[in-house]
This record gives C-alpha cells, structure tokens and sequence, in this order.
C-alpha cells in the first residue's frame, strides 16, 4: 500500500535480512520468561518448552506441531527455532492462520480420531511433498486427536 509498496518491501527485506543475519539470530530455543507464560495453569508452556530444548540438543532435522487451533504453533515460532517447522492441521482457517507465522510451513491433513493415525497421514504428507527423507528424526509436539488446547505428548520420531 502507498506510493512505494515496492521500495516499502525491499526495505522490509532488508531489515529482515539484517536481523536474521545477527550473532542472536538462530540460537534456537530460548527460554520463555514466567512473565511471557500464559496464565491458565496449564502445563502447555512447559511441554514446548521441553520439545524445543530436544529439537535444539538433538539431531532432528525439524519439528512437528499438530494443531487445531494454531496456539501451539504460534508459542512455537515465537521461540524461533533454527529447525524447519511443520504445522498440521485439519482446519482451512487454521491454516490460513499459519500461513503468517514466522518460520511454519502449514500442511493440511484430515480429521483422525487417533494420535497414531495423525503421526501416519503427516508422514505421508511430508514425504510425498519431499519435505522429509527416511531415517532423519523429527520431534512432534501433539495434543488430543480430538480435543483443542491440549498439547501434551513430545515424540521422538523416525520418518520411515
């Protein structure tokens, strides 16, 4: 928008190149202040916390969020870890909404009723978009097949 949208984006490239390129930039996980927490006495925080720690100590080549609702991979990529991120989700807005978010690539996949079944159809899905290759390990971060807001299980997984 305005007189100069294309000078407004070669400026907002730049300063996005600037800052990614700083000595901070791409430590991986950081520890999120109990002041930044949400306040609704779930363990959720603590759970992301734990997985980004694993994904940044480990030799896994990205990161797994399953989601409904898209909260667990905002409090992810708030964090900006240097591995890939791979949001699922079965929801179009969803979707959408992870779209803008700061280092996720969203993926649909459809409803399931099992966490097992939700790891099978995200692998199918990652491996026919050549976004993963067999044997590389990946930590998912998933909650209730069926229940929003509940994020709960760490994995770690080897693409088969």
């Amino acid at each position: 928008m305005g007189r100069y949208p294309d000078l407004a984006v070669k400026t907002m490239a730049k300063i996005c190149t600037a800052a990614e390129s700083s000595a901070c930039f791409g430590l991986g996980f950081r520890r999120v202040r109990r002041e930044d927490r949400p306040p609704d006495g779930t363990v959720g925080h603590a759970v992301i916390d734990a997985a980004l720690l694993l994904l940044a100590e480990s030799a896994a080549t990205a990161f797994w969020v399953f989601t409904r609702s898209g909260r667990t991979a905002l409090r992810v990529s708030k964090q900006r870890p240097a591995k890939p991120v791979f949001a699922f989700t079965p929801h179009r807005e969803t979707l959408r909404y992870l779209s803008g978010l700061w280092g996720v690539t969203p993926l649909y996949i459809p409803m399931v009723r099992t966490t097992d079944q939700m790891i099978a159809t995200a692998q199918r899905v990652i491996r026919s978009q050549g976004l993963a290759k067999s044997g590389q390990d990946v930590i998912l971060l998933v909650g209730h097949a069926v229940a929003s807001g509940a994020t709960h299980i760490i994995k770690v997984h080897r693409v088969g």
